[in-house]
């Protein structure tokens, strides 16, 4: 059962305007054609000065070109006065001298050209039309700055008979390309991979028109849009069942990674043909919003409820404005891996308001827990800037980490914003945050800046092994009113300066309890936990008076208003050693405490700095 999660109001299919792509009245005018019927590739070029490294790009004045008819040969215009007869089934390339092209047609630094390709025989039609070749230099990775590509501006292939139109994503992308038609028809659906497809066509803005695609069992949409970092809306035909997009998906993996400008996705979109079906064969969500950073709303999205080993690192991480989940996307059947897990999915979901359908309890319905499930930066910055409490989610199960996954990392980082957390986290399972199998909970809750209060937060004695697990566990919490931890249970098997800047920063904390400080074993480990902390009123350790869950190593409490009997109670708690100094200077108490109160310390080897 969910709480305080709001449905949200359906998008209209009619896009802003501003939105929408606007062709540069500077642009030349691709050869005429008859979209779906004419056989035709046509582009136009934008041709740089010789010298010019532009977009990190050298070498780029040609073009590539390769082809199959269904009989004779291809003619090819290349634009500049070169026209040559191509073999079907061949490919070629062109190199375009900047300085023998008009003057007339420059604009943006490039000067223009527009070349064509036809069948050369009457009648023949395509059925191979692809860009997606080296040319005369190699391919590599799209992520790569040495790309050497066709500098493509606007393209469009039209056929009526082809199955393969490949414009050269991810190892060939058009990274200048500002619209892209792939016109066919429905009689001839392409064949060729979806996967990849846009990837890399780092200027898209508008694609004119979106091809059908013939009806694969299951086709894979990894990073399909990857890098598409100008594109503003996806056209509605996406979501089209007839034109078989995302039909049958088995991977999203980084589908839509760094579409930094994208706003708009049709409803429907990851829909089995308009039916409201689960994506039964999708195991792999893993980033596939990432750095969407002005995507505010995301169609349905049905996770399967069956199988295993669903992938969700990082999925919607850094969708700045991102919010509401899609509906039906669900937390069945995790990966439990230690690179996959939870970790990130909302990392950086600065509006999500609420946690629609993400339903945590579906994972193990007898347990209500994961198992092995990395939770690391889960939360982190979620909600800041529309949630003062934050939603609760149904956490009343265990955060699980084997000894591989640092599943408490991050976890709720909410930066500022966030001043409680839903009573929920306080009316269930005892009112706790149950981190009892949690192994390393470095930086959990570093940077919440505005949080009053944490409910009980539980751990498991001895459960803290990993190093450095509680370093900056709440690192500038400058709000923190009071923190009750419980399970605790260390020993200097616990690590070595665990206690690293814990509440650096956390100006309003006054008490504390629950936390043993018995497992530093060098001055270094005590380092910054409790610098500009100057309202510590309380300490309650774990035990009984003289278990010496205190502390082990040399300690600052300067300028706290600890009490006389504050400060007497510290020294009950204090770890036998020698050598060892407390720091009490600039506190009025200090002054008040009688040798037989002070012995108690110097009794275990301290010494008192008043």
């Amino acid at each position: 059962m969910i709480r305080n999660t709001i449905v949200p109001a359906p998008l209209s299919s009619n896009v802003d305007t501003n939105f929408l792509y606007t062709r540069p009245e500077q642009f030349l005018n691709l050869a005429e054609f008859d979209p779906g019927v004419t056989e035709i590739y046509t582009a136009l070029l934008g041709i740089y000065p010789p010298g010019t490294n532009n977009l990190n790009l050298s070498g780029f004045n040609y073009a590539v070109f390769h082809g199959q008819v269904n009989s004779g040969s291809i003619r090819i215009d290349w634009g500049d006065g070169t026209i040559e007869t191509m073999a079907s089934n061949g490919s070629t390339y062109h190199y375009y001298d900047y300085n023998s092209l008009s003057p007339s047609t420059e604009f943006r630094g490039y000067r223009q050209v527009v070349l064509s390709a036809v069948p050369a025989t009457d009648g023949a039609k395509f059925t191979d039309i692809s860009i997606d070749i080296d040319g005369p230099f190699d391919s590599s990775a799209v992520s790569s700055t040495s790309i050497h590509q066709t500098p493509i501006l606007d393209l469009a292939m039209s056929s009526n008979t082809s199955t393969i139109m490949n414009i050269g994503g991810k190892q060939h992308p058009s990274r200048m390309c500002e619209k892209v038609g792939l016109y066919n028809t429905t009689g001839n659906r392409l064949t060729n991979s979806q996967n990849n497809f846009w990837a890399g066509f780092q200027n898209l803005q508008d694609i004119a028109f979106v091809p059908y695609m013939h009806e694969d069992t299951t086709e894979s949409h990894q990073e399909v849009f990857r890098y598409c970092s100008s594109l503003r809306v996806l056209p509605d035909d996406f979501a089209d069942p007839d034109r078989y997009w995302f039909w049958n998906s088995t991977s999203f993996y980084l589908a839509f990674d760094s579409c930094h400008l994208l706003r708009y996705l049709p409803d429907g979109l990851f829909d089995k043909r308009g039916e409201l079906s689960e994506l039964s064969n999708v195991q792999d969500f893993r980033y596939m919003f990432r750095y969407c950073y002005n995507l505010k709303h995301i169609p349905r999205l049905p996770t399967r409820t069956s199988g295993s080993n669903i992938r969700v690192q990082a999925t919607f991480s850094d969708c700045i404005r991102l919010c509401f989940l899609p509906k039906d996307f669900r937390a069945n059947n995790i990966d439990s891996s230690s690179s996959g897990g939870l970790n990130m999915t909302f990392n950086n979901t600065q509006y999500l308001e609420s946690l629609v359908d993400f339903d945590f309890m579906d994972m193990d319905s007898s347990a209500h827990q994961y198992s092995s499930i990395n939770t690391e930066q889960l939360f982190e910055n979620s909600g800041i800037y529309v949630n003062e409490i934050f939603p609760w989610y149904g956490l009343d199960f265990a955060f699980i980490n084997s000894a591989t996954d640092l599943g408490g990392n991050g976890m709720y980082s909410f930066d500022r914003g966030v001043k409680f957390m839903d009573e929920g986290y306080f009316s269930l399972s005892g009112g706790i945050l149950d981190f009892t199998n949690v192994i390393d909970n470095q930086d959990g809750f570093n940077g919440n800046r505005d949080i009053r209060e944490y409910p009980i937060i539980k751990f498991a004695p001895n459960r803290m092994t990993n190093s450095n697990s509680i370093y900056r566990m709440f690192f500038n919490n400058h709000n923190l009113n009071k923190l009750h931890l419980s399970g605790f249970d260390v020993d200097e098997t616990f690590g070595n300066g665990e206690y690293y800047q814990m509440f650096y920063g956390c100006y309003n904390l006054k008490c504390l309890s629950g936390l043993p400080f018995n497992a530093a074993n060098d001055s270094g480990d005590y380092s910054g936990m409790f610098s500009n902390v100057r309202n510590l009123i309380h300490f309650t350790f774990p035990g009984v008076s003289g278990d010496e869950t205190g502390f082990s190593e040399s300690i600052s409490l300067q300028y706290s208003p600890l009490t006389r009997n504050e400060i007497v109670n510290i020294f009950q708690y204090l770890k036998t050693t020698s050598g060892k100094t407390i720091t009490l200077t600039n506190n009025n108490y200090a002054d008040d405490l009688t040798a037989g109160e002070l012995a108690i310390a110097t009794g275990k080897g301290w010494t008192v700095s008043t």
